[in-house]
């Protein structure tokens, strides 16, 4: 339950923190965690850990991510990250927050299909993220089995699916904006997701680039998005039940294309 405040300076990784605490720099210092190792520059494996301002840098491409969560109600909060493989991952981890942390991919020359994601959660409910910037990355937020998530506010840029989102229920996609990836927001077998307030541009570089895609969605809406120069603006396959209201939908090649669904509201 105490506070750890690092001195300034470059400390080297891999660290693990298996017990309740806070960890940040002294005020007004910078603090580096530079890791050269394959594991998780920072494994995160007690509940209620809170680690803020850090700068962490893990350019090697590997399986292991940069930052490892295994602890329930973990807040990550002002980090940068740059990485070669997936940014922040949770395991069996709820009601965590990430805010205000950018994720930036560091090693050059790898194709986006072998790349990490910028955060990614497997069997982790009730996260909170908002307010992040990730770039370059695999898909920008992806979640699997991973209900009732807020994902509010963030920017994602050149990645392949801003946010992604598999078997999921309860999604909360809000205000986000995503320039320049293959998709915006990809919500597939998934059930009761809120898709509103957000901006997704210029996705149209690739055959299969969406502005926001359903597929086999269900009871889902998408309401008050700006889809503006996509190659597909709207995308619902296999879907039914869900309502599309209020959009503005413009200058893409196709506005609104479905395919095998039903029941759906578009007004």
């Amino acid at each position: 339950g105490e506070t750890i405040e690092l001195q300034p300076g470059t400390y080297d990784g891999p660290i693990t923190i298996d017990k309740p605490l806070t960890l940040r720099p002294k005020r007004g210092g910078a603090v580096i965690l530079r890791n050269g190792s394959l594991q998780p520059a920072l494994s995160i494996r007690a509940d209620q850990v809170t680690v803020a301002g850090l700068r962490i840098v893990d350019e090697a491409v590997k399986e292991a991510p940069t930052v490892l969560v295994m602890g329930n109600r973990v807040v990550l909060e002002g980090l940068h990250i740059r990485t070669g493989a997936d940014g922040i991952a949770v395991r069996d981890a709820d009601e965590g927050v990430v805010t205000r942390t950018t994720i930036d991919w560091a090693a050059e020359g790898v194709r986006t299909a072998e790349k990490g994601n910028g955060i990614d959660l497997y069997n982790a409910h009730r996260w909170r993220m908002t307010d992040n910037t990730i770039r370059d990355v695999h898909d920008g937020i992806y979640m699997e089995n991973s209900d009732d998530a807020i994902v509010s506010g963030n920017v994602i840029e050149r990645s392949r699916y801003g946010v992604h989102c598999m078997y999921t229920k309860g999604t909360r996609i809000e205000r986000n904006v995503g320039m320049l990836n293959v998709t915006g927001a990809m919500v597939m077998t998934a059930r009761q997701v809120h898709v509103a307030g957000n901006t997704f541009a210029k996705q149209s570089e690739n055959v299969h680039s969406q502005g926001i895609l359903l597929y086999d969605a269900h009871e889902t809406v998408v309401a008050d998005n700006a889809v503006d120069g996509n190659r597909v603006g709207l995308y619902v396959e296999q879907s039914t039940r869900n309502r599309l209201e209020n959009n503005r939908v413009t200058n893409n090649f196709i506005g609104i294309q479905l395919l095998e669904s039903h029941e759906n509201t578009i007004t």
